[in-house]
């Protein structure tokens, strides 16, 4: 909102195309859940939220024993409450409209399923079922603070503190509910999932490392492995000198 004095006043930045896609089909799946979750379904006789909750939700032991692999993704759109759903909004709308702005659409795509995933597959070793984009959402966070270090980021709108140590207060505080905090409800593992693989991310982004580069390194220490094994198993001539081992020749 602007105002005489040529200040402008804004709850977050402008909304990006990929964050308003993602935040209208969290919505559209909340609403579902809401309006029609108390409904019975015909032939199974169990509430169609509950129904969308067991397909959708990530369930551990369902994804090893069924194969229900898409959850590692589809529990990413899934919110039980409004607050949670609100919340994770609110992170995926003032932290990713920035991210999408300076990486585009694709990339930061990209980036919010490689940490959602990666939080859905920490959630599956440690056997959590969970749902909730905020997985990903602690990604964007870890993302925000390497790209806008110094950004001033105001907690619970009130206390200012900057984006760096923002992720770095967070981190341990999801630390700190693992290890003294009982069972609360909260996948506190989901969350450090999402932060680890944001970390990962601009590792191997930063060393440049691709899996075609990781597949020249394969067969290159293949390749030197084989060549080793090859030398070590032939015989050597006797008249090869006084500076030939024969049972541990080098390569020069």
């Amino acid at each position: 909102m602007d105002t005489k004095s040529g200040m402008q006043f804004a709850l977050g930045p402008k909304l990006t195309p990929t964050v308003k896609t993602l935040m209208v089909i969290n919505v559209l799946v909340f609403v579902s859940i809401t309006f029609f979750g108390h409904a019975l379904h015909p032939t199974l006789n169990v509430p169609y939220g509950a129904l969308i909750v067991s397909i959708l939700g990530l369930h551990p032991q369902e994804v090893i024993a069924q194969y229900t692999v898409w959850q590692l993704l589809t529990f990413l759109f899934v919110h039980a409450t409004f607050l949670h759903l609100l919340f994770n909004m609110l992170g995926l709308w003032w932290f990713g409209a920035d991210l999408e702005r300076v990486w585009g659409s694709k990339r930061f795509f990209r980036y919010f399923l490689f940490t959602g995933i990666g939080s859905g597959l920490v959630s599956l070793l440690m056997q959590q079922p969970t749902i909730g984009a905020s997985g990903s959402i602690y990604g964007l966070l870890f993302a925000f603070g390497m790209l806008y270090p110094n950004r001033v980021i105001y907690l619970y709108f009130v206390l200012p503190i900057r984006a760096k140590y923002f992720v770095l207060l967070f981190g341990l505080l999801e630390l700190g509910a693992l290890v003294f905090s009982r069972a609360d409800g909260i996948n506190h593992w989901a969350h450090l999932g999402g932060l680890f693989f944001g970390f990962v991310w601009f590792f191997i982004d930063r060393n440049r490392i691709s899996p075609r580069m990781l597949l020249r390194r394969y067969r290159y220490y293949k390749h030197r492995k084989r060549f080793r094994l090859i030398v070590n198993e032939q015989e050597l001539p006797e008249e090869s000198g006084p500076y030939v081992d024969d049972k541990n020749p080098t390569i020069h």
